[in-house]
């Protein structure tokens, strides 16, 4: 898998480069389910009390994977999801603090988080912390935790129409690579 040859990266210059590897090297492993460039933005994200910026890069009702950063400190809560999340660190350092425990614990570039299905944490990020961010599951159960605090704390809804857009750019891609896909299997089968 990709993520498995993720390397700690030093310096802004090398880990946006390895952003863009990570991206060609998706799209090429997986032609017709990874967003085009012109269709990927990067867009802030305000949820569980802290703020980031996401990527999507593909998106499904079952699966996701996304680039998620922050340029400042932040902290919050992770929320609790019918669905499994990894988080793998490229750059930076993640606290992850969880419900029961008494302790935190800390990952470093290389390092892979995960956040299991029903699962809730205290999180925290510092500043120039980016990640590679992959989920399984039901997919739309994210949604409400990671749009509440864009519609009633921040109200920006320029920002709630952006992650709208791209989040449907990337269903349709899905449906429609998966329509053509079911088409081929049928006309091989025949």
């Amino acid at each position: 898998m990709v993520l498995d040859r993720v390397k700690p990266l030093q310096g802004p210059t090398i880990y946006r480069y390895r952003i863009k590897q990570i991206y060609k090297e998706l799209k090429s492993r997986f032609p017709g389910h990874i967003l085009a460039e012109e269709d990927t933005e990067w867009l802030f994200m305000n949820a569980g009390g802290w703020m980031g910026s996401m990527c999507i890069l593909y998106a499904s009702l079952t699966e996701y994977i996304l680039f998620f950063g922050t340029a400042i400190d932040t902290s919050g809560n992770s929320g609790r999801y019918w669905a499994n999340i990894s988080d793998t660190i490229l750059k930076g350092s993640f606290r992850q603090w969880k419900e029961g425990e008494l302790e935190s614990r800390m990952f470093k570039p290389g390092d892979t988080v995960y956040h299991e299905w029903g699962e809730v944490t205290a999180v925290q990020w510092e500043e120039g912390t980016w990640m590679v961010e992959y989920a399984r599951g039901f997919i739309p159960s994210t949604l409400g935790f990671a749009l509440a605090d864009t519609l009633f704390s921040t109200t920006d809804f320029v920002n709630l129409f952006y992650i709208l857009r791209v989040y449907s750019k990337a269903l349709l891609l899905e449906a429609s690579t998966s329509i053509l896909e079911w088409k081929e299997f049928i006309k091989e089968s025949l």
